[in-house]
This record gives structure tokens, C-alpha cells and sequence, in this order.
């Protein structure tokens, strides 16, 4: 067993990591323990009560919240270069679901984005049952997400098919300026509101876009997007260790 010194050495570290805003992964703590998580590793064994395990956990939520958007741009930025007359007629994101050039890619980038915030929420519940109202939060933008993908493709049967498709668009802008609010009252840094305003400055663009008061639908809804991912990928992080260490702190 690992002794008195080690165990409050190792809590050292764990506040360490929660405390800096970089949240740098302390892999040396994995390898001074690695004799004590061998056994529950080899076995996919999770112990709440594991500084170790929950920072294991805790990297892996980060890396499946950056995946996340990461195939989301990536997959419609590349959309965007093979199909540019969507960008250039003032065409939005769901265009690239009705050409058959970029079906798949557009495809993609939607399920894999689904894919990896719902890994990031089993996350967030393996971290601790606190958590779960967040993970609710991220299996409800999954199903959202689900929606404005399945709708994209009957959009070319009818304006009926069109307006449901736009209506659940705008639905996921409502509920992502939600979360992003949320993060906000929880970490209400300089940050977090650069996030938010990029986030609804982009929104603003595209909604001026859908009004024909500008063309730059496609970029607007890019950018907008972009603000809530930094908010996803750089706050939401931040926001889950800062709970941990307080809570931690009670005990």
C-alpha cells in the first residue's frame, strides 16, 4: 500500500492540477502510482476515491470535448473547399448534407461530434454522481445535434420540411447560448465572456445572413459555432475541476 507521505504527496498534486488554469496532465503522478492502478486498469476498473483515476478521467473528457469539435470543423471546412459555391451563394452548414460530394464529410463531422460529447458525458459521470445534471445537459445537445442532422436530408422535398429543419437549427442556438450562459455564471471570467461574445456576434451574422442584410451565412454560423466551442473545449474543463476541488475541499 502506498504510504501516509505518498498519499498526501499525491493530494498535493491533485490540487495542484485543479488549481492551475493550463490543468497540465501530471503523468508522473500515473507512473508513481502505476504498481496500485495496474490491476483496476487491466480490468477497466474506475475508484471514485483515486486522485489517479480522476485525473485519467478527467484528461479523457478533455480529449473527447476537443475531438468533438475538432472533426466538427474539420470535416466542414473541408465540406466547404470541395463545395465553396455554398459559401459563396450565402448557403449554411446543412447545404453540404444535400450535395452528394459532401454528404459523407458532412456526415461525419455530425456523428463524430455527437460520438464524442456523448463519451464526454459518460465522462463526467465517472468523475462523480454530482455531475450528472451536466451530463443530462450534454446527452440532451446530443439528441438536439441528432435532430438538425436527420432533418438536413428532407429538406429538398418542401419549404414544410425546410422550416423544421431551421426550426431545430435554431432550437440548438437556444440551447447553446444556454450552456454557454451557464458556464458563465460558473467561471464569469474575462475568458468566458470573449467566448460568449464571439459566440452571439457570429449568431448575429448569420441571422443578419438569413435576412439578406449580409452573405456570409456560412461564415457567421462558423463563427458563432467557434465561440461555443471554446467555451466547450477551454471553460466546461475548467468549470468541472474547479467543482472538484471544492469539493474536495469540504472533505
Amino acid at each position: 500500500m502506498m504510504s501516509a507521505k505518498g498519499q498526501e504527496n499525491t493530494g498535493d498534486d491533485y490540487e495542484r492540477y485543479y488549481r492551475h488554469d493550463n490543468y497540465a496532465f501530471h503523468s508522473h503522478i500515473i507512473a508513481r502510482d502505476e504498481s496500485l492502478t495496474t490491476t483496476r486498469k487491466r480490468h477497466n476498473d474506475f475508484d471514485a476515491n483515486s486522485v489517479v483515476d480522476k485525473l485519467v478521467v478527467m484528461q479523457k473528457l478533455k480529449r473527447y470535448l476537443l475531438l468533438s469539435q475538432i472533426n466538427l470543423f474539420g470535416w466542414l471546412i473541408f465540406s466547404s473547399i470541395i463545395v465553396s459555391s455554398v459559401v459563396l451563394k450565402n448557403g449554411g452548414v446543412s447545404n453540404f448534407g444535400n450535395h452528394y460530394s459532401t454528404v459523407i464529410f458532412y456526415s461525419i463531422a455530425f456523428l463524430a461530434d455527437i460520438t464524442y460529447i456523448y463519451l464526454a458525458a459518460g465522462s463526467l459521470i465517472r468523475l462523480s454522481g454530482r455531475f450528472k445534471y451536466l451530463a443530462r445537459y450534454l446527452y440532451i445537445l446530443c439528441v438536439i445535434l441528432l435532430l438538425v442532422y436527420l432533418t438536413t436530408f428532407p429538406r429538398r422535398f418542401g419549404a414544410v420540411f425546410s422550416d423544421i429543419h431551421d426550426n431545430i437549427s435554431e432550437g440548438l442556438f437556444v440551447y447553446e447560448l444556454f450552456l454557454g450562459l451557464w458556464l458563465l455564471i460558473k467561471r464569469p471570467t474575462l475568458e468566458t465572456i470573449l467566448y460568449l461574445l464571439i459566440m452571439v456576434g457570429g449568431s448575429l451574422v448569420g441571422l443578419l445572413s438569413a435576412l439578406h442584410v449580409l452573405h456570409l451565412m456560412f461564415v457567421g454560423q462558423m463563427v458563432g459555432s467557434f465561440g461555443f466551442a471554446l467555451l466547450f473545449v477551454l471553460v466546461l474543463p475548467k468549470v468541472v475541476a474547479s467543482d472538484l476541488t471544492k469539493h474536495r475541499a469540504k472533505k
